[in-house]
């Protein structure tokens, strides 16, 4: 494509310059569309057949792959990884960060990649939850404001990472004007997901080690929790062809009967260097009441301006470079264990978009490792 663009292009410029030097009147220069027409465009036949393909591939049993997507409060995409439509045709499910206010382009994205039979979630954060209500208790002051708030693609990406960082919650006695807020903004995040077409709702919390808690502090986060849980059940009952996931730590929660009403279980894996780290942390998230038949490992990509070490194995491969998370843990997928591997979900998605040869290059060898094409 590229040479047949030269050949009819150079002659053209080559003219165009020739009459610039002799016309000196003709100075306004206009635009050429040059597009490369898509499969849909060249050949409907076959692109119908690929879509029932990949609809046939998703319907049937194999290892599940979820991204998370950063989205923009009420703004539309404006770079490729932003874009629903950008994203592999094998994903299963993607997972928006910021379902309120969702700019009107998304509509259409949603709708293009369910011909795919790729499913679109929206995520409820509990850590976001908790930072935006300790924004609205700081008091003001003429101070610069600074943003204190977990955002996707910060380090954590809304995941907790240590006992106590869940809100540093206290031994206050009266949390009522907190679980009022709470409720609140549970109840306006699902009715979120119905107002732009989810197909369902991402819970994440992974919150302090429940051993590290006082017995305040525990009390304390089990009606918080209990909050949440009341308004998810609640939704899903209303809505049950609706899917409802569970992201974060099992380990950490004080009560586990909201995982039985989940399609599936993210235990969160974000610091893990080793396939060996990968099964200490399955392992120490299959706690009493963590249904072991539904689990999928949760790693994440690197942060693109070095801001953390996150996304790598101390393993390295034949030149001598560490071996991407997203790969390693999908190699570990395949492996047998006492509990079910679902699949493999990846933090910060939008960062694999980059490669000098082919965009999202590690979540497209995962997949492959984990469904490799049948031989003939």
């Amino acid at each position: 494509m590229k040479r047949s663009i030269k050949i009819y292009f150079l002659p053209v410029l080559a003219l165009t310059a020739a009459v610039l030097g002799s016309c000196s009147d003709w100075t306004d220069s206009e635009s050429v569309d040059i597009s490369r027409p898509s499969l849909e465009e060249q050949n409907p036949a076959l692109y119908a057949q690929y879509l029932a393909a990949l609809r046939a591939y998703k319907a049937s049993e194999h290892k599940l792959t979820v991204v998370m997507m950063d989205t923009r409060d009420g703004l539309a995409p404006i770079a490729q990884n932003q874009r629903l439509t950008a994203y592999p045709d094998s994903v299963d499910f993607i997972c928006m960060t910021h379902p309120e206010n969702l700019a009107s382009e998304y509509a259409d994205q949603m709708a293009e990649v369910r011909k795919k039979g790729t499913r679109v979630v929206c995520e409820i954060d509990y850590a976001r939850i908790e930072s935006e209500w300790e924004a609205l208790q700081a008091p003001e002051t003429d101070e610069p404001e600074t943003d204190d708030t977990v955002t996707p693609g910060d380090v954590t990406d809304g995941v907790q990472e240590e006992a106590g960082s869940e809100g540093d919650a206290t031994d206050s006695a009266d949390d009522s004007a907190f679980l009022a807020f709470c409720r609140e903004r549970v109840e306006a995040l699902t009715t979120s997901c119905e107002r732009y077409g989810f197909d369902g709702v991402t819970f994440t919390y992974d919150g302090p080690v429940l051993s590290s808690l006082t017995p305040e502090q525990t009390t304390l986060f089990a009606g918080r929790l209990g909050v949440v849980y009341e308004v998810l059940k609640s939704w899903h009952a209303a809505h049950p062809e609706k899917l409802l996931f569970f992201r974060g730590g099992p380990h950490k929660l004080a009560d586990c009967s909201l995982l039985s009403e989940c399609s599936y279980v993210i235990v969160m894996a974000r610091k893990a260097t080793s396939r060996e780290e990968l099964s200490v942390e399955m392992s120490r998230a299959c706690v009493e009441g963590v249904p072991t038949d539904r689990l999928i490992i949760g790693v994440t990509a690197p942060a693109l301006d070095g801001s953390d070490e996150l996304g790598y194995f101390t393993q390295t491969d034949a030149a001598g470079k560490p071996i991407s998370a997203i790969v390693g843990a999908a190699s570990w997928v395949l492996e047998l264990s006492g509990y079910d591997k679902a699949g493999l979900a990846i933090d910060r998605a939008w960062n694999d978009y980059y490669d000098l040869n082919r965009i999202f290059p590690n979540i497209r060898q995962a997949i492959y490792i984990m469904n490799p094409v049948p031989e003939n």
